[in-house]
């Protein structure tokens, strides 16, 4: 092998991520400029369909069978943020699950993260885990400190936050 790239397949605009699917017959690829999911057949090397999903789609995760695919938005709404009114509410979603069969949004996840950057499955299915940042200029002003590191575990049915942990540099922490 000489190891040139023999073909490509043209997705869109700004692809971020990739994921396969457990079958291996479809990629699911996350285009952040059209806020969209490519989803491509490997069998014939093309795109079969784009689907809507959230602003700026940077992570998403496949569950175990990957009948289900949770997209985060990097940046997104806030209530922290300076209001913006006139946002349309796809706009302030900050994740949605999405049903790989149909390519409907079954959930849509709001207040649940600032600036997302990864995400998996739990085992069970029934819940996922986020990194986020959140900032809050507020909290600045009075402490000193305008940003949270975060993992969240998320219930994928409700969207409620059941377990959050705050990584961000503690009195206790050793680090430099």
């Amino acid at each position: 092998a000489d190891q040139r790239i023999v073909d490509s397949i043209y997705v869109g605009d700004e692809p971020a991520h990739v994921a396969v699917h457990p079958a291996g017959e479809l990629a699911f690829v996350s285009l952040n400029t059209t806020a969209e999911i490519a989803v491509l057949d490997l069998n014939l090397n093309t795109v079969v369909a784009l689907w809507p999903s959230v602003r700026d789609a940077a992570a998403f995760a496949l569950n175990a069978d990957g009948s289900r695919l949770v997209v985060l938005s990097h940046r997104s709404g806030r209530p922290e943020r300076t209001p913006y009114d006139s946002d349309d509410q796809t706009d302030e979603m900050d994740a949605v699950l999405m049903d790989t069969a149909t390519g409907e949004i079954v959930q849509a996840y709001f207040d649940i993260g600032g600036t997302n950057n990864s995400v998996v499955f739990a085992e069970d299915g029934a819940s996922f885990y986020m990194t986020t940042i959140l900032g809050d200029n507020a909290k600045k002003l009075t402490s000193g400190t305008a940003f949270e590191h975060r993992v969240r575990r998320i219930d994928v049915n409700t969207g409620d936050v059941l377990a959050d942990a705050d990584l961000s540099r503690q009195d206790s922490s050793q680090g430099v």
